[in-house]
């Protein structure tokens, strides 16, 4: 596989990649840069025509994006109708054949990129899912309005209600205890040690920056599994670097970096 003469990292920047687009501009990008996307890119998250239209903006840039899972987007392997798995760098990728550049790692990964190692661990909870639609029941509004004769007038009527709503909630936005058990497999197999950059949408919970936690969310009710989980990795695993995204502030804290909203860093390459 080839090597990359860059390597970045990039924060949350959740569908909206203008103040990003700068970014790559200023950094005059290649084809032999590689952009890594630490999660809630969102560019599977409407699951139609908008999600095409921000693609076809990301393929302008001739470089290779990798996009972690977030929490705000449906894990590309559970697209199976649009998306094919491929090898890439040692393990397996989601893409599609319309946007070949944009790479969308699994629940986690190990990738063997610039003779360095970079193991992917996606997912994370929404604290606010209860204010938001379940996927299922945007699907079930589309399927409505789409065959309308088929139902009831106060059926169609709440379909449109809910088919405004651009706030979506996927029910598989974390990684399964069957995911998790598949990362720790992989992980004892290199013996827990030789890992250059752990790459991640959420960190794990000792790190967590409780600052910007939102005075409105009681934190009783929020879901820290990941985190907890993530906290039992990072005391096995030798590694040099972990990066994440998910909590919108720019934060280094021993050698775990937090990356703010469109927040870009050069991991590896020129300057490095």
């Amino acid at each position: 596989m080839r090597n990359y003469d860059r390597i970045f990292a990039v924060g949350d920047i959740h569908g909206f990649p203008y103040r990003f687009f700068k970014k790559l501009d200023k950094e005059a990008i290649t084809t032999r840069d590689l952009v890594i996307l630490l999660g809630d890119a969102c560019l599977n998250y409407f699951i139609d025509e908008r999600d095409k239209d921000l693609k076809k903006l990301f393929s302008r840039y001739p470089c290779t994006f990798l996009v972690i899972q977030g929490n705000h987007e449906k894990p590309a392997w559970h697209l199976l109708d649009t998306y094919s798995p491929r090898l890439w760098h040692g393990d397996f990728v989601y893409y599609e054949f319309d946007y070949p550049n944009i790479l969308f790692a699994g629940s986690s990964g190990v990738f063997k990129i610039n003779g360095k190692f970079f193991a992917t661990l996606g997912g994370a909870y929404s604290v606010d899912a209860t204010l938001r639609i379940p996927w299922e029941t945007m699907k079930r509004a589309r399927k409505i309005l789409a065959n309308k004769s088929l139902y009831s007038a106060d059926e169609c009527d709440t379909a449109e209600v809910v088919s405004r709503c651009n706030r979506i909630w996927f029910e598989d936005e974390q990684t399964t205890p069957m995911e998790k058990k598949q990362a720790e497999a992989y992980f004892d197999f290199l013996e827990w040690r030789g890992v250059d950059f752990v790459l991640s949408h959420t960190c794990p919970l000792k790190y967590v920056p409780t600052e910007v936690f939102l005075p409105s969310v009681d934190q009783s009710t929020v879901d820290n599994s990941m985190e907890k989980w993530l906290d039992s990795i990072e005391e096995k695993l030798s590694y040099k670097k972990w990066l994440c995204g998910h909590y919108h502030v720019s934060k280094k804290i021993d050698k775990l970096q937090i990356l703010g909203i469109d927040e870009m860093v050069l991991l590896d390459g020129k300057g490095v």
